[in-house]
């Protein structure tokens, strides 16, 4: 079973800042990504608290609003 945490998450972004943070990076124009965006990313990851389903899936959930609610749910067989 694979465990991700914050500090894996981290990395993923400090990653994607090294290797994204200047223009034209893809070679096709692209504008770069900023420690700014990075931060915002990882607050959104932070704010879905995983939960388990009782058919063994595990659901992401990230609540605004009674009426905005945000779910995904990953089974086992990788559907989600």
């Amino acid at each position: 079973m694979t465990n991700f945490t914050d500090k894996d998450i981290s990395w993923e972004l400090e990653k994607i800042l090294k290797e994204c943070s200047s223009d034209d990076w893809d070679g096709e124009r692209a504008k770069p990504v900023s420690e700014e965006v990075l931060r915002n990313a990882s607050i959104f990851l932070e704010s879905f608290p995983p939960s388990v389903e009782p058919d063994g899936a595990i659901s992401l959930e990230w609540y605004r609003s009674p009426e905005k609610v945000a779910s995904v749910s990953i089974n086992p067989g990788g559907e989600v």
